[in-house]
Formats: C-alpha cells, structure tokens, sequence
C-alpha cells in the first residue's frame, strides 16, 4: 500500500512536471497572460479554448503514450491540470 501510494506521488510530481503548468502557458493559454495554478478551471476560466483541449489531449497521448478516448473528454478529467494530472496516472495504471 506504501509503496503504490508512493509511486502515486512520483507519477503526479512527473506530470506536472512534463504537461503542468509550463506547458500550458507557454503553448494553449492565449499570449501567455494569465497565470495558471494546477487547480485553475481551464475551460471555464478561458485559459484554453476547445482547439487548446485537443491540444493538449494530443500531448497527453504523445508524451505519457496514452490513448484518450471520446467518453473520456468530459469537463470532470479535463476542468483543472490537477484533475487532468489523476487522468493520466489512471490512464497509465490501467494499462499496466
């Protein structure tokens, strides 16, 4: 139990650092402008717009070698870097 706690934690530290908040700002929110927290509403808050969700689904799949499928594209996985950051860990035990 430890031990998968603690790889949880790892994982969560390893995507933030790949996908967080870097990436968003530098490459979806528009001109860079609005300061971005890994519990920021993305959607809601207009830091991305619906081509910067695809976007980043297709780093996601890219970079972590995951498949997100359409049912998966829902506001709940997708709302924060923080909920998105849960998907990809999920996504990845899953399929292990």
């Amino acid at each position: 139990m430890y031990i998968a706690y603690h790889l949880y934690i790892l994982s969560q530290i390893q995507v933030y650092e790949l996908f967080g908040l870097d990436f968003i700002q530098k490459n979806i929110s528009p001109g860079g402008k609005k300061e971005v927290g890994i519990h920021n509403r993305l959607l809601e808050d207009r830091i991305i717009d619906s081509l910067g969700l695809l976007e980043v689904i297709t780093f996601l799949e890219n970079t972590f070698r995951i498949t997100v499928n359409d049912e998966d594209v829902i506001l709940e996985k997708f709302a924060t870097i923080s909920s998105i950051s849960d998907y990809v860990i999920e996504s990845i035990n899953t399929n292990l």
